[in-house]
């Protein structure tokens, strides 16, 4: 018996080393890299531009906002000027409900519009940070890219309550990355080539 476990080990029976070896096949190393989307679609040209143009478009519709609700209150003004039981002031009454009606159904669909187009130029720009990211990993030799999640949490614990502290803590999920893992800056480049 002596023998047999110097052969095997006491803890596997004699009949299943065999096994146990041609079990385990010889596996490839798996090459994980990171990229921190947040940081990509903060830093590449794409994102700046697209903040600038919702910027003017955000400008231009404030200021036809305020011109509109110009327009409301001479109109009011004017209605108010007469008595309720004036000639006119049905009228001036109906015309003011019209065009408030009016402004509020113009205001709602320009803030839709606006939402709406932010929402697909993100969506756009998240799909191109993951096309780059595919071509960026795949020249790398990578096997998978995990995108990094990093909530900053407070140098100073009287900012956050409990729960928010809990919050900050489950969204990180990944708690290192070497300098060769993280290919965030590798993915800024590729996107600054292709425009």
């Amino acid at each position: 018996m002596k023998g047999l476990y110097e052969e095997h080990p006491p803890h596997v029976p004699p009949h299943r080393t065999g096994a146990i070896c041609f079990a385990l096949p010889a596996h490839a190393q798996t090459k994980v890299g990171v990229v921190n989307a947040a940081k990509v679609f903060q830093e590449i040209q794409e994102t700046k531009d697209l903040q600038a143009k919702l910027e003017i478009d955000r400008k231009t519709f404030l200021a036809e906002d305020q011109k509109r609700q110009d327009e409301l209150k001479v109109m009011k003004s004017g209605r108010d000027a007469l008595k309720t039981d004036a000639p006119g002031y049905e009228d001036k009454n109906k015309e003011l409900m019209t065009k408030a009606i009016e402004y509020q159904t113009w205001n709602q669909i320009q803030q839709a519009t606006f939402a709406q187009t932010q929402k697909m130029k993100m969506i756009s720009i998240f799909n191109k940070i993951t096309a780059n990211t595919a071509e960026v990993a795949t020249a790398a030799g990578l096997d998978i890219v995990i995108a990094e999640q990093n909530a900053q949490l407070p140098d100073n614990v009287d900012q956050a309550n409990v729960d928010q502290v809990k919050q900050m803590i489950n969204q990180r999920n990944v708690f290192f990355t070497s300098a060769t893992a993280d290919i965030s800056d590798k993915v800024i480049a590729a996107m600054g080539s292709e425009v």
